[in-house]
């Protein structure tokens, strides 16, 4: 596809880092570079409905919109590592430099290893979008990010591009004091070189381009300054868990939270000695996430997601009807995410409960399987005899792991 018709771009309505980096390889392909005024002038729309219509895609189409990880776009349903991966195949890319970095979004969504690196961008963005900030703000000052490090990947090769040397970015007496706060007794190598930290950011700013002290501290503010806001409400957290209304289950190795905040979740599996923390917003209704403290292995959702596909659709691969994503990644049961929405599940909190008890923690138990088969028949309006014998074989764990994974996958009704 050649990009001279491209006129703007779709992302989801929170684009997190491989988002935005498939966005980057869009700009930089059709523009050479990635210019603050062509980040600025580029259109971009935001979907927040995952579903579009017919009418939308000729929209979009004749508009020259290029649409990234929305709809049948999305990478899962591609077969692809990332939303990054698709669109070096979808635009023919063959720069080394926009190779690498679909690279790295792949391995990254295979690992999240990006997010753990010392003042993280990849980590900051997702808070951004927690703490109220204008997603088009956050979306080019990480467009920003990136195209610093695009630029910088190509100097490694031709030195001449360099506005400055490396070993000067040290001994500049105006980034004294920013140096020795950002780095904090880290190596020099993890606080400066760590791919999409603030450390990089700032010293690619100082390699590539002619931004004075001042301005390279200030571009960098705009990250640290959310980073300590997140930071800080993180350190709160133990005080909203208190006040959060909660139904304990599986002996204490569960907990249903009843919370809109974003961070509560993977806050309570770090700190509290929970196996699993499933998070609602409201009680009996809304969408639902399903956390793990371990891998598969160790905590086995496979039973509890072919339940919940087979009653509600895989939501990738379902675009219409579907409302849950098994992660295996990362071991979590997903009724929309922060880039993602879909409809609420139907499943009320004591058929909830009752299902990760008796799933992931319990022994096989035929009666207490027929019985909670018999209230979700009745919720969802009679499930046919074909999808209700299926139901009961699965919470009566009788299926073989190839016919489990093709519930899970959507691909056996």
């Amino acid at each position: 596809m050649d990009t001279k018709n491209v006129t703007g771009a779709v992302l989801p309505h929170r684009p997190v880092f491989d988002k935005i980096a498939a966005l980057a390889i869009v700009v930089a392909e059709k523009f050479g570079n990635i210019t603050k005024q062509i980040i600025k002038e580029f259109p971009l729309e935001f979907r927040e409905d995952q579903h579009p219509s017919n009418a939308t895609w000729q929209r979009w189409e004749r508009e020259g919109k290029l649409v990234i990880d929305v709809g049948h776009q999305k990478y899962q349903l591609l077969e692809k590592g990332s939303a990054s991966t698709v669109m070096v195949s979808t635009l023919d890319i063959s720069s080394p430099v926009l190779l690498r970095l679909a690279e790295i979004a792949d391995k990254n969504n295979r690992t999240g290893y990006l997010k753990e690196s010392s003042h993280s961008v990849v980590w900051i963005l997702r808070e951004m979008y927690k703490l109220g900030y204008q997603k088009l703000d956050v979306v080019r000052g990480v467009l920003d990010v990136i195209s610093m490090w695009l630029l910088t990947e190509e100097c490694l090769a031709d030195e001449s591009k360099q506005t400055r040397s490396g070993s000067s970015f040290f001994e500049e007496p105006a980034l004294t004091d920013f140096i020795k706060a950002l780095t904090k007794n880290k190596p020099r190598e993890e606080a400066y070189y760590a791919d999409f930290t603030i450390g990089q950011y700032a010293i690619n700013l100082w390699l590539v381009t002619d931004d004075t002290p001042e301005k390279i501290i200030e571009k960098c503010n705009f990250f640290l300054e959310a980073e300590s806001r997140a930071r800080a409400e993180e350190a709160n957290l133990d005080k909203i868990f208190d006040a959060t209304p909660k139904v304990k289950f599986a002996d204490g190795r569960g907990v249903l939270l009843h919370t809109c905040n974003e961070m509560l979740g993977r806050w309570c599996l770090k700190h509290k000695n929970y196996s699993i923390v499933a998070v609602r917003t409201r009680p009996n209704e809304g969408n639902v996430v399903i956390l793990t403290r371990g891998s598969q292995n160790q905590i086995n959702l496979r039973w509890l997601a072919g339940v919940l596909v087979l009653l509600e659709h895989h939501a990738q691969r379902d675009q219409r009807r579907g409302r849950w994503f098994y992660d295996e990644r990362i071991n979590a049961l997903l009724n929309g995410t922060v880039g993602h929405h879909v409809p609420a599940t139907k499943i009320g909190d004591d058929n909830l409960v009752g299902l990760i008890s008796l799933l992931v923690f319990g022994e096989v138990n035929a009666l207490l399987a027929d019985m909670l088969c018999q209230q979700l028949d009745a919720i969802f309006g009679g499930l046919g005899k074909v999808d209700l014998d299926l139901l009961k074989a699965i919470m009566r764990r009788e299926l073989s792991e190839d016919v489990i994974a093709a519930v899970i996958d959507g691909t056996k009704k």
